[in-house]
Order: C-alpha cells, then structure tokens, then sequence
C-alpha cells in the first residue's frame, strides 16, 4: 500500500518519516512503514489483520503504480494513488482526472 492516513490526511509512503503514527485508510488499523535503501517505501498491514485491503503487493506491482502516478502528475494531470470506491466496494490503484474527467488506471503485472 503506497498511501495511509496521517493527522487526517493522506501521505504518499515516499513523504512518509519513520516514527509517526500511520493508518489504514480503509479500516483504520495501524500500519507499519517500510523504508529502505532497496525497495520502494510502501505500508503494511500487521500480520494478524482483518483488513480487506491489507493482502500483500509485489514490489513490481508498487513500482508500477507509483512510476504511473509520477508521469501523470508531471503531465500535469491530477492523479491520486489507492482511492476507494464506495460505490464498488474496491480500491483503484490510479484515478487520473483530466478536463473533469476521471480515468481508473488497474495496473497488472502478473500472468493471467
């Protein structure tokens, strides 16, 4: 998970510091950082969580979701990373506006 709620607020892993409390914003739960030199930053879920949303990404599936995100923002579009749609009961990996328009972006690296 690349995106967790801080003070009310939504923070990108890549923003995030170590020592602060972040959460889950999906179910609330408290999450754990992961920072290192090697992989890319993201959140975890504690092992024994109930979240929906807390099942494992792959570093390649994070990877691509935050290089997506990136190249949208720097065409200038508003982009937002792991959005929650209600309405569907599932978590988008990318929803792109552009010209008041939105665009959910599913980003799949694995074989089907």
């Amino acid at each position: 998970m690349l995106i967790a709620k801080f003070n009310d607020h939504y923070v990108n892993a890549s923003n995030a510091r170590q020592g602060e409390k972040y959460y889950c914003p999906e179910c609330g739960e408290k999450l754990i950082l992961r920072k290192g030199k090697t992989k890319i930053a993201h959140f975890a879920h504690y092992s024994k969580s109930k979240c929906l949303f807390g099942e494992g990404e792959t570093y390649e599936h994070l990877l691509g979701k935050q290089q997506i995100f990136e190249w949208a923002r720097a065409q200038g579009w508003n982009a937002e990373l792991e959005v929650y749609i209600a309405e569907l009961n599932q978590r988008a990996d990318i929803i792109i506006t552009i010209k008041e328009k939105q665009f959910v972006i599913e980003f799949q690296c694995s074989p089907l």
